[in-house]
């Protein structure tokens, strides 16, 4: 193995060599303690996006900043001067060494393995033609959010009769139109509860879609004809006053409009878009098959059609047999089996036209699809490598809990009662009570006024760390039978009796061993891992370019 390792904090063995140590790049050494196994005069790997090398393959800057959002699961890499930096390029150049073990024992050609890149390439293909195609095609400039604002934030105070009949609304319909006055119509006749004030006020985007047709075009004092939203209720609306949006309430709510009209856009984008796919695709359903599908024989009969192999539905070069499509169709599903159909003919559509985009030749897709196949690889070297190599016996759950027997110890916990108050007055008047003999269970039930009160106060066996602070500062000096004095919460004020409590107990080992197996299957995994690690290190070469990597460190301490 060639290493050349340019920071002391990377764990590789250290070797006292004093091979030629005159190369370009290698003055600043002195100044770092060097970790080294020199058979000869190597080159740093160049350029200032290469942090290292192993056998020839590069690890960039990129692959640094991938693993440090990844453990962070966040895009922010603000925290990465507060963490060990050499230890995420270590993990880098191991993992790097497995892929390349991988590849040699030529997991790249496992079924499983294309299968998942190809899924994988898909979906990120659909992803990316989803942004090009839709969302990089919808904005939302200033003039349509203030126009939605104007438009929902307009208010119109109404007078409002309610009917439960289109006879009664009739009726009160014609006094109306006789010149009666509305406000005392509706009190007399409304069953809308806005009957006795008057009046209600809606704002525009509050409406029903019948009012909407109907209020807007009335002038301030008409009246509208019966309105009937289609819910067995009849309206008569009277516009008493309209009234602009206000204009000091636009940003306040800006951000919420802009996100409302944000996606309708791409909803209505998305809609345009998959029509576009559609008509361009060569789609063709077999109408006479899709119509002879018949409820009773799918609820009772479905087996012999899951066999059926006829093509129901073609689009483009896919097909969707007839026994697929009833694999997919519940006797429940049976009345939407057109819209389920056309599910599919969309994501075929998009899925095709995804993939004639090639997306997986660009470089940044590329990048994502080898990260992606470097996980496989890494996860199935585990499965088919590490873990059958990994052997737990009962001898050896049993060693581990005598050997850690205090990591299994119960921790102390108490039975209580309590009686919680609102007033300090009430609860020295319980207090006292209880000094004079009263049952505790019995003013539980009388005084308290949480949850346990039902129970004569009964909260039962907690630990000490689920008790409130102020408990906690008390309870070991109570014995069993001890009535607390008043304890100040909060807002409460409580008064706690120890009915029992239980010492550290150690935990059984029944009830602990599949947590040590746990523990142990995790313990003899890294063993075996970082042991092929080890293996694999000693017949290769690896070259850091600590340059870089100090570079990359100072850019996120500043």
């Amino acid at each position: 193995m060639q290493v050349f390792v340019l920071n002391s904090d990377l764990n590789i063995t250290k070797n006292t060599s004093k091979n030629n140590l005159s190369c370009t790049g290698y003055k600043f050494l002195c100044a770092f303690a060097c970790f080294a196994v020199l058979l000869g005069c190597a080159t740093v790997p160049s350029g200032k996006n290469v942090i290292a090398s192993v056998d020839g393959e590069i690890i960039t800057i990129k692959d640094l900043e991938y693993s440090l959002e990844v453990s962070h699961r966040k895009d922010d890499l603000s925290s990465a001067g507060h963490m060990n930096i050499s230890g995420f390029i270590q993990t880098l150049i191991n993992d790097r060494l497995i892929v390349q073990e991988a590849r040699r024992m030529g997991m790249g050609n496992y079924p499983e393995v294309r299968q998942k890149i190809d899924a994988y390439i898909l979906r990120e293909a659909v992803m990316k033609l989803y942004n090009d195609e839709v969302l990089q095609k919808v904005s939302v400039v200033e003039g349509d959010i203030k126009e939605r604002y104007r438009h929902d934030y307009e208010t119109f105070t109404l007078g409002v009769i309610v009917s439960a009949s289109e006879e009664d609304a009739a009726a009160v319909m014609k006094r109306v139109k006789e010149g009666e006055d509305f406000g005392n119509l509706a009190r007399d006749y409304s069953i809308h509860y806005s009957k006795n004030e008057g009046e209600k006020i809606l704002k525009r985007k509050e409406m029903n879609p019948s009012f909407e047709k109907v209020v807007p075009d009335l002038k301030p004092g008409e009246t509208s004809n019966i309105i009937n939203p289609g819910n067995k209720v009849f309206y008569i609306v009277k516009l008493i006053k309209r009234q602009a949006a206000p204009e000091e309430e636009y940003e306040n709510i800006r951000g919420q409009i802009k996100i409302k009209i944000n996606k309708e856009k791409i909803a209505r984008r998305s809609n345009e878009y998959l029509a576009e796919l559609r008509s361009m695709a060569d789609i063709d359903i077999d109408r006479e098959i899709l119509d002879a599908f018949k409820f009773d024989e799918l609820k009772y009969g479905k087996g012999k059609w899951l066999k059926d192999e006829r093509i129901l539905v073609k689009v483009n070069d896919n097909v969707l047999t007839v026994g697929e499509f009833v694999g997919s169709l519940s006797p429940a599903k049976f009345n939407v089996r057109e819209k389920i159909l056309n599910n599919w003919i969309d994501i075929k559509v998009v899925d095709d036209e995804a993939l004639s985009r090639k997306y997986e030749t660009e470089p940044d897709m590329m990048d994502k699809i080898g990260r992606y196949r470097n996980q496989l690889f890494k996860s199935i070297f585990a499965n088919k490598i590490v873990l059958p190599g990994i052997k737990i016996s009962e001898e050896d759950v049993e060693d581990y809990y005598v050997r850690h027997k205090k990591d299994f110890v119960k921790p102390f916990r108490y039975k209580i009662q309590k009686i919680t108050v609102k007033t300090m007055e009430d609860a020295l008047d319980v207090l006292n009570s209880l000094k004079d003999g009263a049952s505790f269970s019995w003013l539980a039930k009388r005084r308290s006024k949480d949850t346990f009160a039902s129970k004569g106060g009964a909260a039962g066996w907690t630990e000490k760390q689920k008790l409130p602070a102020q408990v906690k500062e008390i309870i070991d000096t109570m014995e069993p039978g001890e009535i607390s004095p008043v304890i100040e919460l909060e807002n409460s004020y409580m008064i706690i009796r120890l009915q029992e409590k239980s010492g550290k107990e150690l935990e059984d080992l029944s009830a602990v061993t599949s947590m040590i197996q746990n523990i142990l299957f995790a313990e003899k995994r890294a063993k075996l891992y970082n042991g092929y690690i080890d293996k694999l290190k000693k017949d290769s070469q690896i070259i850091i370019n600590n340059e870089t990597v100090e570079a990359f460190e100072k850019l996120f301490r500043k």
